[in-house]
């Protein structure tokens, strides 16, 4: 089984499966980014769309996105760009 936030395989003793904030959807998700408070990526870039871009979303949805970008290691500019794309 894969992590749906890092790609990262685990072993099926150590699934987590929970929903994700804000978001009507459950995810697996190993416990490195679970303790990091991490989502997967196209959830966090669908959703900001849907919201009308990043500075339409509320801060706690802001600080859910921050945690999963420090945690991917990916910069709120390519975030941004990834945003910008899922629109078209």
């Amino acid at each position: 089984m894969l992590c749906e936030v890092c790609k990262d395989g685990f072993k099926e003793s150590d699934v987590v499966v929970c929903t994700v904030p804000m978001v009507p959807y459950s995810a697996r998700i190993c416990r490195n980014c679970l303790k990091a408070g991490a989502i997967p990526y196209w959830i966090a870039t669908a959703n900001t769309d849907i919201a009308g871009g990043w500075d339409n979303c509320i801060e706690e949805w802001k600080d859910v996105v921050n945690d999963t970008l420090k945690h991917l290691n990916i910069s709120m500019e390519q975030f941004l760009k990834d945003v910008e794309d899922a629109q078209e």
